[in-house]
């Protein structure tokens, strides 16, 4: 009877550990995913650059319709686009270091169904930058990873950095933040 015992006991702790590491793989393969295609430069992971973002209409808070390329006057533009369907503590992560170093050229571009879904985020009304609502995607590279991202652009709309914040990385995002808040 011990030896019954103590084989199923065994055969129990087998499953545990199999299961243990088909979770962390899974995990794992999960965070390679993220920055597959990207390039890791200064300890900053950069998805891609030079790509021309269409010149969408965007929505102010007060409904007030605009180009993107409007925001724009000679200088740069950071902006944070952030989408429904991402996790909700990739979007605070990505918010928290946003807000911690925004500037006059800093704008959120929030794409959701509806207004109402952004202004019952609960980020919303910490935010100190503008923010915009737009229903038209940004057809880049970036989107595919489904996390929010950090785009930099100028007048021409060509993306010069795209940058992927990751929630278990946190001091990579503080680098790349202090990088750009020096342009």
């Amino acid at each position: 009877m011990n030896k019954k015992l103590t084989r199923l006991l065994l055969i129990i702790i087998c499953c545990f550990i199999y299961i243990y590491i088909q979770k962390s793989r899974l995990y794992l393969g999960y965070k390679n995913d993220r920055c597959q295609g990207c390039v890791i430069k200064d300890s900053i992971a950069d998805a891609s650059t030079n790509e021309l973002m269409p010149n969408i209409i965007i929505e102010d808070v007060n409904g007030d319709t605009l180009c993107l390329k409007k925001l724009i006057d000679n200088d740069k533009l950071v902006i944070l686009k952030l989408t429904i369907p991402q996790c909700s503590y990739c979007i605070d992560h990505a918010l928290y270091y946003f807000n911690l170093y925004s500037e006059d050229n800093y704008v959120i571009l929030f794409h959701f169904n509806n207004k109402r879904e952004v202004i019952a985020y609960k980020e919303v009304e910490k935010l100190r930058s503008n923010y915009y609502f737009t229903y038209e995607d940004l057809p880049l590279s970036a989107d595919r990873f489904g996390y929010p991202y950090v785009i930099i652009t100028d007048s021409s709309l060509i993306t010069q950095d795209i940058f992927i914040p990751d929630k278990s990385l946190y001091q990579r995002t503080d680098n790349y933040f202090r990088k750009i808040s020096t342009l």
